[in-house]
């Protein structure tokens, strides 16, 4: 077997080329009439806003054609001033039919910019129908700028008499172009006994704008623009403000059939030794047993955090207590699935009883438990919602793991909850977290467990990431609560077994958090070429760790991380083996990163952008292994084959050959070299993050059976690469080595 490669080598970078004018699509024509039905639409929708509304300015929302490019949303109405459109946007989501699916996004404006949008249109349409014949093309506007022909800023004055400057001229026409109306935004209703709301950001707190409108909430029972409503109080609000409510999801009030256990059974002692150098995992979940502590109890740091108001109750430390058994020696209990990870140590966390709490307070302990404990990396949490996530809405708290994730050094394993109706049944919160690890469940044949749900999240993100094993009827895992053994299964399960491997990675291989997450993955997905899966997401984790770290003797395996600061970084210089005069192999790789996240913007819930190109270099950058014309010239991709076939905005980017019956060699092209570029776009251009970790990981196999892994080593090291291998054994050893104290006399 070969090792893992880590390479280390400085990435070039190159910003992105200055924006030109404002243009439209090839085919597009824009005509005056267009113009003034904006204009109209505009008007009506400003009429139409209530005169009583408390607040300052007023919610408007943009109905695009289709999916917008970042490119193609309004560059000119509602601006104010120098400010681009995209400050005053509060949300986003998606609207019509699968065929017809498009934006719709919402912005907060003062009424005078809302007048002078309108205005402006019709200021432009009078233009078009007076120097342009009523209509215009993609080569008629960038004629405007072609100074061969006399087109200046001084002859479009000439032309039109300043009355609107040629630029925001151009921009209109760009805006009309990809633009179908405006509206107030209209919620749907709801008639839960509990719905948590989210408004859209305006003049205050959720707080502040329900007490405004005589909606008595309590304090606790909000957090920022979020508020958990009873059925009567979301009803005054819909029906005095209905245009304040950005979004609504379930509570997390009620968990999901997290104790699909049997009854105990005394095992008789048992002892696992005492805890010394291994490391640390911590655990959010309900309490664990400290009144009949089970036999590992002295390799758990208990913090045992239920609110003062609830009462603890005997079936309130099961699920706790059996998830952590998993961690610490679930190998041991599980004989079937000994990963080769050995023991852990645990900091558990209880928070919730076993009928769940406020969606606000979890998310608030959450928050509070990751800061104040920054020395752990590895985070399980198997709480989840029996409900079904929204399609179009993050819930609050997968949003804050998602802003822990990328702020701080973390890595959250989460449960994909559990399914226990007889239809397809999306995840629940907070599986729903995009920058987390999300386990589904599988029975020992590989096929998804009966209690089985799925994703997507957001109706693109793909979720859950991984499977594993995680019991189903005839096949429980065995667990501990308190003296006995518990014979259980679900998604629960399954997760703090690949939390164990997780810190493996991070905390013993010393692997970057976002390779690792990258290398459990890629060992799930192996030379898959269908996609993730709606259930098992792209694959099921080997058991043994050695299966992560190691690769068949014919094929190469490393990973990279490095920082994304630019529009582009890119590595040319990967010196893959040649053998005669081509390149002999099949190639994989899968790139994860942790990007910003504001659930305020709805659908458009990520802020950053990393789009993975890998392969073999010709004239002008990267063929990459799957084609991929995003961001080069003449580039025709539309956002929703973006979305749909090149996961843009997923943060997990996965490419990977397909084998044929008889592979052939790649023949080299202008550089007997392989290279990797990775293109960083932002969704919004104000507040944008300056920089964007990721983690790579990629493999090569040799379709002649050929160990080439020494030569591969030899090339890096005379291109200036820095090649660690990461031998199991020798690492074991030498994290074992840095544990150990020394005490100076």
């Amino acid at each position: 077997m070969n090792n893992l490669l880590m390479l280390q080598k400085d990435f070039e970078s190159k910003s992105a080329a200055a924006p030109t004018h404002p243009t439209i699509p090839a085919k597009a024509e824009v005509s005056a009439n267009d113009m003034r039905r904006l204009a109209r639409s505009l008007r009506s929708a400003i009429a139409a806003w209530p005169k009583e509304a408390p607040l300052q300015k007023m919610l408007i929302s943009v109905e695009y054609r289709k999916i917008a490019a970042k490119s193609n949303r309004i560059k000119r109405i509602f601006a104010e001033g120098a400010q681009d459109p995209e400050v005053s946007i509060r949300g986003a989501r998606y609207d019509g039919s699968e065929d017809s699916r498009h934006h719709v996004i919402t912005h907060y404006v003062s009424r005078d910019v809302a007048e002078a949008s309108a205005n402006e249109l019709e200021l432009a349409a009078s233009l078009l129908k007076e120097h342009f014949g009523g209509h215009i093309d993609k080569k008629s506007l960038d004629n405007l700028w072609d100074r061969s022909a006399g087109n200046t800023n001084e002859s479009w004055k000439k032309l039109t008499g300043g009355v609107l400057s040629r630029i925001n001229f151009a921009r209109l026409i760009h805006d009309t172009c990809h633009v179908a109306g405006f509206d107030i935004p209209r919620p749907p209703a709801k008639e839960d006994d509990v719905v948590l709301t989210t408004l859209y950001r305006t003049d205050g707190t959720a707080y502040e704008m329900l007490q405004r409108l005589g909606i008595d909430v309590l304090f606790l029972d909000t957090l920022g623009d979020s508020a958990v409503l009873k059925q009567a109080q979301y009803r005054k609000l819909y029906e005095t403000a209905p245009y304040l409510i950005a979004m609504s999801t379930f509570d997390m009030s009620q968990l999901d059939a997290i104790d699909v256990t049997e009854p105990s059974e005394t095992t008789g002692p048992l002892s696992i030794g005492s805890p010394s150098t291994e490391p640390t995992i911590g655990v959010i979940d309900t309490p664990f047993d400290t009144e009949y502590p089970p036999y590992f109890s002295e390799w758990v740091d208990v913090h045992n955090e239920l609110p003062g108001s609830v009462l603890p109750r005997s079936e309130d430390y099961v699920h706790g207590t059996c998830v952590t058994s998993l961690i610490v020696n679930g190998h041991m209990m599980n004989p079937g699935l000994d990963d080769g990870c050995g023991c852990f140590r645990v900091r558990h966390f209880g928070i919730a009883p076993a009928n769940g709490l406020n969606s606000f307070v979890i998310a608030r302990k959450i928050k509070d438990i990751v800061e104040d404990n920054p020395d752990i990396h590895v985070w399980n949490l198997s709480l989840g919602s029996d409900k079904e996530t929204e399609r179009f809405c993050i819930s609050p708290e997968a949003e804050v793991l998602d802003k822990l994730q990328s702020t701080r050094n973390v890595l959250f394993v989460v449960a994909a909850t559990n399914n226990k109706t007889c239809r397809v049944h999306r995840i629940g919160a907070p599986a729903d977290s995009v920058n987390s690890l999300v386990v589904s469940s599988v029975r020992p044949d590989g096929t998804p467990a009966s209690y089985s749900r799925s994703g997507p999240v957001l109706d693109f993100y793909r979720k859950p990431d991984v499977a594993y094993y995680g019991g189903d009827n005839g096949c429980k895992l065995s667990a501990c609560c308190g003296t006995g053994e518990k014979l259980c299964m679900g998604t629960s399960y399954a997760a703090p077994l690949i939390a164990r491997k997780a810190a493996f990675l991070i905390d013993v291989m010393s692997i970057p958090r976002d390779a690792a997450k990258a290398l459990l993955i890629d060992s799930a997905s192996g030379w898959r070429n269908d996609g993730p899966h709606p259930i098992i997401g792209h694959g099921i984790v080997p058991v043994d760790i050695h299966d992560v770290l190691e690769a068949p003797n014919n094929e190469i395996r490393f990973f990279l991380t490095g920082t994304a600061n630019t529009y582009e970084t890119y590595n040319y210089g990967i010196p893959v083996p040649v053998a005669g005069n081509a390149f002999p192999y099949l190639a994989r790789a899968v790139l994860c990163y942790a990007p910003k996240c504001d659930r305020n913007q709805g659908v458009d819930y990520t802020s950053t952008e990393l789009d993975l190109h890998f392969g073999r270099l010709r004239a002008g950058g990267v063929a990459s292994i799957k084609l991929n014309t995003q961001g080069e010239k003449n580039d025709r991709t539309t956002e929703k084959d973006a979305r749909d076939f090149l996961g843009k905005w997923d943060n997990v980017k996965r490419i990977c050959d397909k084998i044929p019956a008889h592979p052939r060699a790649r023949k080299i092209y202008d550089m007997p070299a392989w290279g990797i570029k990775i293109r960083k776009t932002s969704r919004l251009s104000m507040g944008d993050p300056a920089a964007q970790p990721f983690g790579l990981v990629a493999t090569l196999r040799e379709i002649n059976n050929a160990n080439r892994i020494d030569s591969f080593v030899q090339h890096c090291v005379a291109e200036g690469w820095m090649v660690r291998a990461f031998d199991v054994d020798t690492q074991i050893r030498i994290f074992n080595a840095e544990q150990v104290e020394i005490e100076f006399e």
